[in-house]
């Protein structure tokens, strides 16, 4: 059994395509992929609301997609912003369960989501091992929540 380690993209993103593991600059992703990182895992991937489950290493563009629900303020702070629809996160869990399925055994391997319930939930039922540590964590706790974890582990 392998473990493999989901962690949620961001919003906050650098301005030229990188390394999907460079283009996240958020808080919360910089740290939920360093805890991935000290968790020693067999496979790490990031959850684009764009592009599916992408290898930190793959290259892609800044992109302003979400699977999470948008309050009007942040609409309008972001005109270009689009948020999936109920079809649209369909079509995605597939994607993603797609994707995991040919480099990974989604029955057998435990998968653990660094992530909200935005990116978890559409892949409920399709992953049988599911661990979510954050779960029940404040959105706003995560990362320091996250820092504590490293100090524990040592990184």
């Amino acid at each position: 059994m392998a473990t493999i380690v989901l962690v949620s993209c961001g919003s906050a993103k650098k301005k030229e395509p990188s390394p999907a593991r460079e283009l996240y600059t958020g808080n919360l992703f910089r740290a939920s992929f360093a805890y991935a990182q000290a968790l020693n895992a067999d496979k790490i991937f990031i959850l684009s609301a764009l592009h599916g489950a992408v290898d930190p290493a793959m290259e892609i563009a800044p992109y302003n997609v979400t699977l999470s629900p948008v309050s009007k303020k942040i609409k309008a702070k972001q005109p270009g912003l689009r948020v999936l629809t109920a079809a649209e996160k369909l079509a995605w869990a597939v994607k993603v369960t797609h994707q995991l399925a040919m480099i990974s055994n989604i029955e057998e391997d435990q998968f653990i989501f660094l992530a909200g319930s935005a990116y978890i939930n559409p892949l409920r039922g399709r992953l049988v091992n599911i661990y979510e540590p954050l779960k029940g964590i404040n959105l706003f706790d995560r990362v320091s929540w996250i820092k504590i974890k490293l100090a524990e582990i040592g990184s």
